[in-house]
């Protein structure tokens, strides 16, 4: 009878726009042990970071609906995975779910982590969790459920009006240990999404970027004492994505690592055997510093990679090194980007505007450097100073931002890097009609490029995001190879359809 009570024991995931692999983890260590999960999926059509279009997102917006069909029987807590940018969303969803039955609500994720007690402090948020959760979660279920008396550690609570803080959530130091993650609970919601097959060999990451997720997760007050980077066998991935092909037929692979490659040893173990027993088209992302050997970048082309992602953020030496924390000289930006051009492997560059210290002449270098190697997409972001992150002192230090600006950042309320991110008025006008210059560029020889900068042109080139950024990501995945980018667009179609 208490195995049968412990089946009939619910969780809910709440996400939304895409594939969670935290969430799918998550759920995978609840249901191993016997506990029953389900997700409430929220397709986001016109009103995500990316593509935000308040008329279109009007008129197909099904967040009403699914919250009014959402069966809350048996569940006994609802979780939350819950990044900045989305925060004020998830908190108008929480409400509503209290409003309809009052069962606690957890937030976890990097927003979470970064300033728990401020997340705390939102009266329809029960409890919140502190770092990786796998292990955490499990014992959570016990107590939410009653076969454990104490909230287990990295679950910060409420008590008699007063925040109770609880320590960081137990890490998992051995990935191998995971379980398969829980694809179908995505994949039952949305099959679009099993469109690629996203997986992940590590989590961390050996650099410390002053604007990245790492800077937090590795800080004094989560999980300082684990090392940076954590990696799974070659051949604990490999069956993996053997038994993925065998149960859900996927046609391509999507590496989430924040570096894919890091080591000889480990690179060349998986090169043999995923060209042996996998052999399907891959994306992954590269640093600077992982491209300067250009075998490494041709035994990945030649078992599979269609398409890789580079960070280069900018080529002002001095300020990638003192604001970001990035120590790869412009030398080895050049040498990686020439032996991406050379394994004709299309690539993606990320491109960060708006840097303290950053000046428009090194924009307009980047621009002339990025359409020599003819990248397949110029990912342009404006600098955001994420809370806790070490871009946001050092920006308060310097005085490009305030208390005013960093709490509304914290509140969730702050541009996104996909909008104007942390980057004042008087500079964004002239970013914007650069970021027009970074959209096209792949579509442009050199020679235009050259000839638009050094007449200055492109400032009167209309900045609208269709422009920007919709009409090139889509030009980007007809003509290209953009995994993701199947996937945006499947969604939106299929979407669209069921909604009509």
């Amino acid at each position: 009878m208490k195995d049968l009570e412990t089946k009939m024991d619910k969780f809910l995931f709440v996400y939304s726009a895409y594939e969670n692999l935290g969430i799918e983890y998550l759920s995978a260590s609840l249901k191993k042990k016997g506990y029953v999960t389900d997700l409430l999926f929220f397709p986001m059509l016109f009103e995500d970071s990316m593509l935000n279009i308040d008329l279109l997102s009007n008129i197909f917006r099904k967040r009403d609906k699914i919250i009014d069909r959402a069966d809350l029987e048996g569940v006994k807590a609802v979780f939350f995975n819950v990044p900045t940018d989305y925060y004020q969303y998830y908190l108008e969803i929480a409400g509503r779910i209290k409003a309809k039955k009052d069962i606690p609500i957890i937030f976890g994720g990097i927003h979470p982590t970064s300033i728990p007690e401020k997340v705390l402090k939102n009266e329809v948020v029960d409890m919140v969790a502190v770092g990786e959760g796998e292990i955490t979660i499990a014992k959570l279920a016990d107590y939410l459920t009653g076969k454990r008396d104490t909230v287990p550690e990295g679950i910060w609570y409420k008590k008699d009006g007063k925040i109770v803080r609880n320590g960081v959530c137990e890490p998992l130091l051995d990935l191998n240990e995971l379980p398969l993650p829980d694809k179908r609970l995505f994949y039952n919601k949305a099959k679009y999404l099993s469109e690629t097959y996203t997986i992940f060999t590590s989590r961390g990451c050996p650099y410390n970027c002053s604007y990245c997720i790492n800077n937090i997760w590795y800080s004094k007050d989560v999980h300082s004492d684990m090392k940076r980077v954590r990696r799974r066998s070659v051949e604990d991935v490999i069956r993996e994505l053997e038994w993925a092909k065998k149960e859900f037929d996927i046609s391509s692979v999507m590496f989430e690592d924040d570096v894919f490659y890091l080591s000889d040893s480990w690179h060349w173990e998986f090169v043999r055997k995923y060209k042996k027993r996998i052999d399907l088209p891959f994306v992954c992302v590269m640093h600077p510093k992982s491209c300067q050997n250009y075998e490494i970048i041709e035994s990945l082309r030649d078992i599979g990679c269609i398409q890789m992602e580079i960070g280069i953020q900018t080529l002002n030496q001095k300020v990638r090194r003192e604001m970001l924390n990035r120590f790869e000289t412009n030398q080895e930006i050049n040498k990686a980007l020439k032996n991406l051009h050379k394994s004709n492997i299309p690539f993606n560059i990320d491109h960060i505007a708006g840097l303290p210290g950053d000046t428009f002449e090194y924009q307009e270098k980047a621009a002339r450097v990025y359409s020599k190697y003819r990248p397949n997409r110029v990912l342009y972001f404006f600098i955001t100073n994420y809370p806790a992150t070490e871009i946001e002192k050092r920006s308060k230090e310097l005085g490009e931002t305030d208390d005013i600006s960093i709490e509304k950042m914290h509140m969730g309320l702050g541009e996104t890097d996909e909008t104007t991110g942390s980057v004042s008025k008087e500079k964004i006008k002239r970013l914007e009609q650069l970021r027009v210059l970074f959209g096209w560029l792949p579509y442009l020889s050199e020679s235009v490029v050259r000839g638009l900068i050094k007449t200055k042109t492109y400032r009167f080139l209309p900045d609208t995001r269709i422009l920007t950024k919709i009409l090139p990501s889509i030009l980007a995945t007809i003509f290209g190879k953009e995994p993701r980018g199947k996937v945006i667009l499947k969604k939106y179609m299929i979407e669209m359809f069921n909604f009509l």
